[in-house]
């Protein structure tokens, strides 16, 4: 989500375990998924309907694939009625920030969209899933493609060509290595998972006490990325210093369609209304 905001290009980044993840070089196998990137809504709607599929390779999507085959179909459609607004981030908020949250949220207010204030639980230990899932996942990937190799044996490659392989350093690698076993048993791993399934359930009764749509967020929200929610970033503007800006909306599991529609919306009117983008912030 972070590279397309900062491209100022949309994004969705799908609910884990609707697109087959086999052939990519893993992170974390509770995390990892693929996800389209384009210039327009409707070729994100495109792409993620040619992307959707079950793989026995990748066990997630056979168990759970709930999606559409074609997400084109909702593009003009008009399900998505109430709207979560979310103002506070475990992230700094900046000026642009509050900014564009006003003039978005004024937006979706006069499109007659039922907007709800609500807060949400902030996932913190997404980096614990990451840290103690790379290097099984990462063996195991080597292995299956039969490389002969390790994660100690990338480390060592590295180490001995420094000037190609090391200008941004291989710090977290090291770290991962020298720090976890690689049977994903240690306890601050097992509790992350514990408190990702309690923040699923918290997040899945927010969407159905308050009969929410889509929860639109202040600024970056790691609960898309963190609890297998689909996220859409869709740019908007400026910043002051002159790189993209974008806004996050997230849907509950396996309603991508919810995202597709009003990206959709508001990808037309946002680019006639604040045109050219960067008045946003005059």
């Amino acid at each position: 989500m972070s590279p397309s905001m900062r491209n100022g290009i949309k994004a969705i980044k799908p609910t884990i375990g609707l697109i087959p993840r086999t052939g990519i070089i893993p992170i974390s196998s509770t995390l990892d998924t693929a996800g389209p990137m384009a210039n327009h809504i409707s070729d994100l709607a495109v792409l993620l309907s040619s992307m959707v599929s079950q793989d026995p390779s990748d066990p997630i999507t056979m168990s759970h694939l709930q999606g559409e085959t074609d997400y084109t179909t909702y593009l003009h459609t008009n399900h998505v009625k109430r709207i979560g607004l979310v103002h506070d981030s475990p992230f700094k908020i900046s000026k642009d920030d509050k900014l564009i949250f006003k003039k978005v949220s004024t937006l979706l207010k006069t499109l007659n969209y039922d907007l709800v204030d609500i807060k949400v639980p902030s996932f913190k230990s997404i980096n614990h899933i990451m840290k103690y899932e790379f290097k099984h996942d990462i063996n195991r990937y080597l292995t299956q493609e039969n490389l002969n190799i390790t994660l100690k044996d990338i480390i060592s490659y590295n180490h001995k060509h420094p000037r190609e392989n090391l200008k941004y350093g291989q710090g977290i690698l090291v770290e991962v290595e020298n720090e976890t076993s690689g049977l994903k048993n240690e306890k601050d791993y097992l509790d992350a998972l514990d408190e990702r399934k309690q923040t699923i359930l918290q997040v899945d009764n927010i969407f159905k006490q308050n009969n929410i749509d889509v929860i639109y967020f202040i600024n970056y929200t790691h609960l898309g990325p963190s609890c297998g929610y689909p996220t859409l970033t869709l740019p908007v503007g400026y910043q002051q210093n002159g790189m993209p800006k974008g806004i996050y909306l997230l849907a509950p599991h396996f309603k991508e369609s919810h995202l597709i529609e009003l990206g959709y919306q508001l990808e037309s009117i946002i680019n006639q209304t604040f045109d050219p983008l960067k008045n946003l912030f005059k």
